[in-house]
């Protein structure tokens, strides 16, 4: 297969309206989420207001990616699932925050930023998989 054919199949497949619809709702996550950081490093360490912040973003975006982009019932399961997702990826970001600031010297202000841009692609691919992939089943036989 050439090149250009498997990645416009790739864009195709995973670039879709679902895509689309993750990028409205995480960007409205993200904005109320940032503006959550920005008030809380007024009192605290960067590091606490990402915790802060970034925990009162999960409920929201995990209800909303459930109904809204995988179109999946809202069950404990499902909000599990995206939960578990959103806390591997705030470990990532956590690391990454504390690179960037700590070790590259990146305004605490901006490195969250950079780090939502980095992550949203493993965010939507995890939460696509663990929304819509299917159980494999044991064969009996």
């Amino acid at each position: 297969m050439r090149p250009d054919k498997l990645l416009y199949i790739l864009l195709t497949k995973f670039l879709n309206k679902d895509f689309y619809k993750f990028l409205l709702i995480g960007g409205f996550n993200t904005i109320l989420t940032y503006i959550i950081y920005l008030f809380f490093i007024i009192f605290t360490s960067y590091q606490i207001a990402y915790v802060i912040s970034y925990c009162s973003g999960i409920f929201l975006v995990s209800i909303l990616n459930v109904k809204f982009v995988f179109n999946k019932p809202i069950s404990l399961k499902n909000s599990l699932k995206t939960v578990f997702v959103y806390i591997i990826q705030f470990v990532i970001g956590f690391i990454l925050l504390t690179i960037f600031v700590g070790y590259l010297g990146i305004d605490e202000k901006v490195a969250p930023l950079i780090i939502i841009i980095f992550l949203i692609p493993f965010t939507f691919f995890s939460n696509k998989f663990v929304l819509t992939s299917k159980t494999l089943k044991k064969d009996n036989s």
